[in-house]
């Protein structure tokens, strides 16, 4: 069980602007998050 704290936290970020899902998804992914849009 102790695999799972390892893994990286998943996020869904939901926004009706493109660019603002776009600049939030990259900030996210560069600090170890998996993002879904």
């Amino acid at each position: 069980m102790n695999s799972s704290n390892n893994s990286p936290k998943r996020l869904l970020v939901i926004d009706d602007e493109a660019n603002m899902r776009h600049m939030l998804s990259t900030v996210l992914k560069k600090a170890g998050y998996v993002v879904d849009t």
